[in-house]
């Protein structure tokens, strides 16, 4: 039987969108994802699928749970048989309490130990990583190796016993016609892992410059390798970064690991490309804002604007640090100058937005009318972006700034994105929001005993879920069908308020039924005066 703990493991650290949409074809719709549902026939999506709450419900049939038990559903396989593919597909090692055989350790960890070796038996390479001011106790912790040009490193696969269909197989070795080849072949290297710490793939650094050979090469696109989702040191940075609030985001191997040796523990990097909304997504779920460190140069630029884009999309804080022209992280930390880039860290912001801004207006030439208008529209149309009226207001002043106008000439309207969400808040009703809050508020059964004290069972017209929710061990499974919404939760002001408006509405509804009966009316009345 697999461990209970592990199961709880394998479900905090996959995304339940990402693994149903392996079975049926998923569409973003606001915070959550939309989906006919496979479970009964239908035209119109009626399965959501929430990723911050990692369930999904169809409100057509009412089928719905947690990961597994949609893919139990789907696939008609015993849970504990759901379990395992689940942890399959993210490389995940389930623990077993008894009568269970463990598998054995998987292919890229135990090819692994061959580049560890291999980077230990090299004087030339040790001296080349230590020169980088990695030292021998970061070396060993990231474990990284180094991969022997392609003839040798056949040869020592073959004294280790591994075959080459299964080193294909894992694309560790690639076959062009009659020719086997390493993929990584006098590199060093640095594995990869998935946030649940298991060996995905690997990235090599070249170990000379040389015309026509990519300074970094990764393992190829795969089913457990895909780079538009990988950070680099995730598994490593993950506390940190969910204890300190913040993510910083580098863009080399060496950045990440020289930072955390550093003491910057909250480091990621990209797997050599773009930040993707993939990436911002994971980060979001830690609930963080988010340092974005590039280099100086255009390409570095260029990838802070994009990056910066996505943030604001997103719905995240996040802020921009450019590095000095020629340095990297890597850089800054060996030249002994720690205390320099952590006082770049804390001073050499600018925050996301402002930095889009800037980058807007510096487009145009505001000397000449029409352009400054198009600034302005371009801007405003970006501020509205930030899918929050409030936020977008309150650049209006800086942007009045750098385009020289009145900030009266700015006008954040929102228009767009209101139009766009306009049918999902409206669904949200007072009584979803208050049920809602009674699930995931930190006050929850203060606010559940407010609720009893308010209201009647006859203000909620979903009975059940408000019955449930005020009894003495409520059911939350029983609740998918509000826990799932894209619902606001209430303060305790908020809710009080709520509640009283519900109850009050309630109240009224009983007076036109009873208007013939002075008694209860007087009655309805002082229980009206006393909300």
């Amino acid at each position: 039987m697999i461990d209970a703990t592990s199961i709880a493991q394998l479900k905090n650290t996959v995304d339940i969108a990402d693994i149903i949409n392996n079975y049926i074809e998923l569409k973003k719709s606001g915070a959550n994802y939309k989906a006919c549902c496979p479970f009964h026939g239908e035209k119109t999506a009626s399965l959501v699928v929430s990723p911050s709450k990692q369930i999904y419900h169809c409100f057509g049939c009412g089928a719905g749970g947690d990961v597994f038990n949609f893919v139990q559903a789907f696939k008609k396989i015993e849970f504990y048989d759901a379990v395992e593919e689940v942890a399959q597909m993210y490389n995940f090692t389930l623990s077993y309490t008894t009568n269970h055989t463990k598998r054995d350790i998987s292919i890229l960890e135990r090819y692994n130990y061959l580049f560890i070796s291999s980077l230990a038996a090299s004087d030339k390479v040790k001296d080349y990583v230590l020169k980088r001011n990695i030292k021998p106790e970061t070396i060993e912790e990231w474990q990284i190796g180094y991969a022997l040009p392609t003839a040798k490193q056949k040869q020592q696969a073959a004294e280790y016993l591994f075959a080459t269909d299964e080193l294909i197989e894992a694309n560790l070795f690639a076959r062009d016609g009659d020719r086997v080849y390493a993929r990584f072949s006098d590199r060093l290297t640095f594995p990869i892992h998935s946030s649940s710490g298991k060996i995905i793939g690997w990235s090599g650094r070249a170990m000379s410059e040389k015309d026509g050979v990519a300074k970094y090469l990764n393992s190829p696109q795969s089913d457990i390798f895909d780079k538009a989702k990988i950070l680099y040191g995730l598994d490593k940075a993950k506390a940190n970064i969910t204890k300190l609030r913040e993510a910083i985001i580098v863009e080399g191997h060496i950045d990440v690991v020289l930072s955390h040796q550093a003491g910057f523990k909250n480091t990621v990097g990209t797997q050599g490309t773009a930040l993707t909304m993939q990436h911002i997504e994971q980060l979001k779920k830690l609930g963080c804002n988010i340092k974005l460190v590039f280099d100086g140069d255009k390409a570095g630029q260029a990838a802070a604007l994009k990056a910066s884009t996505l943030i604001v999309a997103a719905g995240l804080s996040g802020e921009v640090i450019i590095m000095p022209a020629g340095l990297d992280p890597a850089d800054m930390i060996s030249s002994h100058s720690v205390d320099k880039y952590e006082h770049l860290l804390c001073t050499g912001g600018i925050d996301c937005i402002r930095y889009v801004l800037l980058d807007i207006v510096n487009r145009y030439n505001l000397d000449e009318p029409y352009q400054k208008s198009k600034a302005l529209q371009d801007a405003i149309k970006f501020l509205n972006s930030t899918r929050d009226k409030i936020v977008a207001n309150e650049y209006k002043t800086y942007l009045a700034m750098l385009l020289g106008v009145d900030p009266k000439y700015i006008d954040i309207d929102n228009n767009n994105i209101e139009a766009e969400t306009t049918t999902q808040t409206q669904k949200i009703s007072l009584e979803q929001s208050l049920l809602y809050t009674m699930i995931y508020s930190d006050e929850k059964e203060e606010l559940r005993n407010i609720a009893r004290q308010i209201t009647h069972l006859g203000a909620w017209s979903d009975e059940a879920a408000f019955k449930e929710l005020v009894s003495p061990n409520p059911n939350i499974s029983k609740l998918r069908h509000i826990s799932i919404l894209d619902a606001i939760e209430l303060n305790k002001s908020e809710f009080m308020g709520g509640a009283k408006t519900l109850q009050r509405r309630y109240l009224v509804s009983l007076k036109s039924r009873y208007i013939n009966d002075l008694d209860v009316i007087v009655d309805i009345n002082t229980k009206l005066a006393n909300l």
